[in-house]
């Protein structure tokens, strides 16, 4: 009796070990399959994330550009920069009024603006309480290119010197008919 429980415990003595060793083998293995298998999934994840964020923007690029175009066509606008020496409140309240309706249908153009060809501020619409620190933009970076592009669309990222947040001008001069 004494000689199986001598060979029982030698046969213990050598399965414990090689299960254990078996047992933490199969779990290294299994962590390292599920991590990469987890950083394959984060990975593919990411990158479509970060492909629609791409298309979104492209999307968003593209619309607010074509609006731009379509603002600087409107005939409000069109009439009220067409007779300098007569443009009277009538006609600045008509573009005021299309611009904040702009701004109804697209809350993240909180701020329009006219501006004249020597770059003051002619009119100004803000859906937020910005104060205007600069009514002469002249010497802007956005202003000059404005200039530069004339009857295209311009986008420039720039520091808003209002609110110095930073901001996306999409901008299109306004070319009489």
């Amino acid at each position: 009796w004494i000689e199986t429980m001598r060979l029982q415990s030698k046969i213990l003595l050598t399965l414990f070990p090689a299960v254990m060793f078996s047992l933490l083998a199969i779990g290294g293995i299994s962590h390292h399959l599920i991590t990469d298998h987890t950083k394959s999934v984060l990975e593919a994840q990411r990158d479509h994330l970060f492909a629609d964020t791409i298309e979104d923007f492209s999307t968003f690029l593209e619309s607010t550009e074509a609006n731009a175009t379509v603002f600087s066509r409107m005939k409000p606008v069109q009439r009220y920069l067409a007779h300098e020496e007569e443009r009277g409140y009538r006609d600045q309240s008509a573009v005021v009024r299309r611009f904040k309706s702009i701004q109804d249908d697209h809350p993240q153009y909180y701020e329009i603006r006219l501006f004249s060809e020597d770059g003051m501020e002619d009119t100004r619409v803000v859906s937020r309480d910005i104060d205007n620190r600069a009514q002469n933009e002249r010497e802007m970076l956005y202003f000059e290119r404005l200039l530069q592009n004339r009857g295209s669309v311009t986008r420039v990222l720039f520091r808003n010197p209002d609110n110095h947040e930073w901001a996306l001008l999409i901008g299109q001069q306004v070319l009489s008919e």
